[in-house]
């Protein structure tokens, strides 16, 4: 089952994700923890993501990694709609600010990677910028660190007094 939202056959998954069973498969998870929403939100399957929420599924589930939907989302393999779908996700519940297992939240981690949009998207979700790991490094430090400029232009504008 957990195939079909990575190979974008949404018409064969849905059924699942309507029916008597859709609160199971929507919170099923995958040998690494990767739920159904996190692995149609990483293959940028929007219909399935959202269904999967519609059916109860906890956006602040983490994997095995410690990383939720929002962590899947603000790294990504970009998408169309992705930004959109990462809002959405956002607006139902899902946290801008859990950390994973090496103390980053979304934003830090898509400040790591250099994902401008991503961080954008975080910001005006209210995601804080100034929350940091265990090193006391924030997303902004992240971003200079691996010369990520376009994010970091993106982090300095939200909050110019860093």
């Amino acid at each position: 089952m957990m195939r079909l939202a990575d190979d974008k056959q949404a018409d064969l998954l849905l059924p699942y994700l309507e029916g008597e069973h859709a609160a199971y498969w929507a919170s099923a998870q995958d040998r690494e923890g990767c739920t159904m929403l996190m692995r149609a939100a990483a293959n940028g399957t929007r219909r399935v993501a959202k269904a999967c929420l519609r059916a109860g599924a906890n956006p602040d589930s983490q994997d095995a990694r410690g990383r939720s939907v929002v962590h899947v989302l603000a790294v990504a393999r970009p998408f169309p709609k992705q930004m959109e779908l990462l809002e959405y996700v956002v607006s139902r519940g899902a946290s801008t600010e859990l950390q994973d297992l090496e103390g980053l939240s979304p934003l830090m981690l898509a400040a790591r990677e250099g994902r401008a949009d991503s961080c954008e998207a975080l910001l005006r979700s209210l995601a804080k910028g100034r929350v940091v790991d265990a090193r006391r490094r924030s997303a902004l430090h992240l971003a200079c660190e691996n010369s990520k400029t376009s994010a970091v232009r993106v982090l300095i504008r939200d909050d110019p007094k860093v």
